[in-house]
């Protein structure tokens, strides 16, 4: 025999990891306003053995996902103090308002429902109405028909009459006037 072999190196050559395929993208963690997910990779294409290196690189990779604006619906914010009323008597009003901005819609969401004013009806007790005269009645006869009479006439106060604490009229009900002033003719006797 001119040849021998001899067997050395007995142990097993080393042999480094390497990764699998990547799995699917999972599900993203939001459905608007930017989310994230991942994916994933094990290192067992070929298992590290006889000491040889696991795999070099990250097991996971993440991405931004569904980064558009989400919906929101308008929701109303809170009623203003109400305004004053009007008026003082006689049926008036007075208001309150919202806004549609807790929050604003944006995004395509809904506007809010609803009313975004309120009338309020107040000053409802009747106004006072003050009294006003009635035209002057026509004289009365003259109490002579010589010799400085009298005559009189009359008003009332009821054009309109005074009402819910409205003023009597002022002035008088009465007037006084002479009349027939000229003298009586006389007799004389001889």
């Amino acid at each position: 025999m001119t040849e021998e072999t001899l067997i050395c190196a007995e142990s097993n050559c080393p042999v480094d990891g390497d990764w699998s395929g990547w799995s699917s993208w999972n599900i993203c963690s939001a459905t608007c306003d930017g989310g994230i997910q991942d994916r994933t990779r094990t290192c067992d294409a070929l298992q590290p053995i006889n000491g040889g290196l696991y795999c070099n690189g990250t097991k996971i990779e993440s991405r931004p996902c569904n980064n558009i604006n989400c919906e929101i619906d308008g929701n109303w914010g809170t009623w203003s103090l109400w305004s004053v009323c009007n008026a003082t008597c006689g049926g008036g009003s007075k208001k309150r308002t919202r806004k549609c901005n807790n929050p604003y819609p944006s995004a395509g969401g809904s506007t809010c429902s609803g009313m975004a004013e309120e009338t309020l009806l107040c000053a409802k007790s009747s106004c006072p109405v003050n009294g006003g005269w009635s035209e002057w009645d026509t004289w009365s006869m003259c109490s002579s028909s010589c010799g400085s009479g009298k005559r009189t006439r009359t008003r009332i106060c009821d054009n309109p009459p005074p009402s819910y604490g409205g003023s009597f009229c002022n002035g008088i009900t009465s007037d006084l006037d002479s009349c027939n002033t000229h003298e009586c003719p006389g007799m004389y006797i001889e």
